[in-house]
């Protein structure tokens, strides 16, 4: 598809020669098309040339409108005159003294197919003088136009914000802003026309800033300035903008960086620029650490090699009740460049379960929490994933909470475990994550409702819990979790590929292991997420793909009333349907498939040809009454060669070697 055409709406305002130089170096450098120039001619002339012979030498090269203007007219008047006569659906406001340094139009078209978007900028480097030159000596970039609050005066005041340019290129900074310069703006023709263009009752550079104000607050729509590349420009002052006092940015300013206003910009990145992460919810990250100094020094280091778009603020919890004064030593000297760091050392011993659930309540205060134990890894972009993930499932009552880690591994049937890939970046599952969780304030209000409910007692007696969670001690802060979402019908969310590792390092609960270890997303990426009604990725609490969703994947079972058991774990007490989709052995049966493919229901979608899975009444399947009895069966050759296949070549291998050495 093409991209739609641009208008480039241009003020000659002063001298013609720089008009010129700026038609020179566009048509030099852009392949953006199609573009057509209006140009607002206010009778200027510089030694003998004119904005008419200018464009008559450049006619042959793109459509360039000439339009007659008063030369006392303001320049937002004029530039709305220009606005209306255009023909394509963007429009580029361009000053007459700037100089294309770059081919910018096709990255700043391409950042308006995204609909939170309103207003696109870019760099301005500025070049003392009278003259533009594209081997001028730059030191500094503007980049965007942030609000800035005045105590004195009680409102803001707006600066260019400016980075430094070294040989290396730029530091990129932030790429939202409250406004871009009138410099280079461009906007959609539909969304201009929709907040009544450029107010007249502001000049010299301020109409713009209104304007962008105005895209804000009326059309919920952001500034972007593409800040890696930028024109040059003649400078013609002070680069601190002197802001009318009325002229002054509502809601206030921490609503601008992200919010309700930004909500749809979750689907846009740009590659190796984390300041493009548009969401900046107030959630905190809390490490909960006891006694073990190796694995908190290992996570305070790989937290602070995060990339941060804000600041964050870190609260390390340290249990009582032990020897933990190295402990102590590590979290005191250990330096926050990201925010504030608090340590808070509790007095006694308060156990795992109190200890977590006691800091998940700092969620109660913000937006947010992140809870890290401390034998976990985190990637240099979790923070990122984290707060993308928040700004779309913090309102849906089916999310329980926000998982950081991604489970290769189901701890029921001690085998390894593969979501269906529905091409969402997430999957929901009813098991409550415990190595990277995030809690909304209004997803732990309602843990917390229900855990302090005494009515629940009754209810939970009949809860299908799996086998080895029946068996976790009431010490389990996870397990009452468990509980929670298998009565409320809710889930976690969780990413496909994991933020976080576990290190799984000898402590209270856990002896020395590798099986949690999982590969980490190191790099920035675009997150497609689907709504949970959107998506066919719902697994239940024994890692089981639930019948509703795998029904609507292959229809025939829909004609049954049946659970899933594909692992073969389930026991009596959950099994209340009338048939079993399930690996156990059975009787008789309706349907039968293979076991080749993964994840394990690949096979009855894509219908696979064998014996392994079969499709039963309950009554024909008596292998149900004992979760240690499933385990053994789930725990058979066969089976874990089907999970572990590579051991089947090696035993192979390992048979015919000693064949051939006997």
């Amino acid at each position: 598809m093409n991209p739609p055409g641009i208008s480039i709406i241009i003020s000659i305002q002063k001298s013609p020669p720089h008009f010129k130089a700026l038609l020179q170096s566009f048509f030099e450098i852009n392949t953006f098309t199609p573009v057509e120039f209006i140009v607002l001619d206010h009778g200027v002339t510089d030694k003998g040339s004119s904005v008419t012979d200018i464009i008559a030498a450049h006619s042959t090269r793109a459509m360039i409108l000439r339009i007659p203007r008063r030369d006392r007219e303001s320049h937002g008047a004029s530039l709305n005159v220009g606005a209306s006569r255009a023909s394509y659906p963007y429009l580029l406001f361009l000053d007459s003294a700037t100089l294309f340094m770059h081919d910018i139009l096709p990255t700043a078209s391409a950042m308006l197919e995204h609909g939170v978007i309103g207003v696109v900028g870019c760099g301005i480097d500025d070049v003392a003088g009278d003259d533009v030159d594209k081997t001028a000596t730059r030191s500094f970039r503007r980049t965007g136009i942030d609000m800035e609050w005045d105590e004195k005066n009680q409102r803001y005041r707006s600066v260019v914000m400016r980075q430094y340019i070294s040989d290396s290129g730029i530091s990129v900074r932030n790429n939202l802003c409250h406004a871009v310069s009138g410099e280079f703006l461009l906007c959609r023709k539909e969304d201009f026309q929709a907040i009544g263009g450029f107010s007249e009752a502001y000049d010299n550079g301020h109409e713009a800033i209104d304007f962008c104000l105005r895209m804000a607050r009326e059309l919920k729509k952001a500034c972007y300035s593409i800040n890696e590349v930028g024109l040059q420009c003649v400078k013609k002052g002070d680069q601190k903008i002197s802001l009318p006092p009325y002229l002054t940015p509502q809601p206030p300013l921490h609503e601008w960086r992200g919010g309700d206003m930004l909500r749809d910009g979750r689907d846009i990145a740009v590659e190796n620029d984390v300041s493009c992460s548009f969401p900046n919810y107030d959630i905190p990250i809390v490490v909960i650490a006891y006694n073990r100094v190796e694995p908190l020094t290992r996570l305070l280091k790989s937290l602070d090699a995060v990339k941060y778009q804000n600041r964050v603020d870190l609260v390390i919890s340290i249990d009582g009740g032990s020897d933990n004064e190295k402990v102590i030593g590590v979290a005191n000297h250990f330096y926050w460049r990201h925010g504030t760091k608090s340590i808070e050392v509790q007095k006694k011993n308060l156990g795992l379960k109190s200890h977590v659930l006691q800091c998940s309540d700092i969620a109660l205060q913000h937006d947010g929490v992140i809870i890290l134990e401390d034998d976990l890894f985190v990637s240099p972009f979790f923070y990122h994933y984290a707060q993308h993930a928040f700004d779309f499932y913090r309102n849906d009552d089916k999310i329980a909470g926000i998982s950081l880690y991604s489970p290769r591994y189901n701890e029921t049937a001690l085998m390894p475990f593969s979501p269906y890939e529905d091409g969402s970046d997430t999957y929901f599952m009813q098991v409550p994550s415990s190595w990277g969780q995030l809690w909304s304030k209004k997803q732990w209000q309602s843990f917390k409702s229900w855990l302090t409910n005494s009515d629940r007692a009754d209810a939970q007696a009949t809860q299908p819990l799996p086998g080895n969670v029946q068996n976790w001690p009431d010490t389990s802060w996870k397990k009452e979790v468990f509980k929670f979402i298998i009565e409320k019908e809710t889930f976690f969310v969780y990413p496909r590929v994991s933020l976080t590792t576990n290190f799984g390092d000898d402590g209270v609960h856990m002896k020395k292991n590798k099986v949690f270890h999982v590969p980490l997303i190191c790099t920035k990426k675009r997150y497609r997420f689907f709504h949970f009604n959107d998506s066919a990725a719902h697994y239940d609490a024994f890692c089981e793909m639930q019948p509703h969703a795998l029904s609507k994947l292959y229809p025939k079972l829909s004609l049954f009333e049946y659970v899933v058991d594909l692992y073969g774990m389930k026991t009596d007490h959950v099994l209340d349907k009338e048939y079993i989709l399930t690996s156990k052995p059975v009787k008789k049966y309706v349907l039968e498939f293979g076991q080749e493919m993964i994840p394990l229901e690949a096979n009855i979608l894509h219908e696979v040809r064998g014996t392994a899975i079969k499709l039963a009444r309950k009554s024909f399947c008596n292998d149900t009454a004992d979760y240690y009895g499933c385990l053994g069966r789930q725990l058979s050759l066969d089976n874990f060669l089907y999970h572990y296949s590579v051991f089947e070549e090696v035993l192979c291998d390992i048979g015919k070697k000693a064949f051939h050495d006997n």
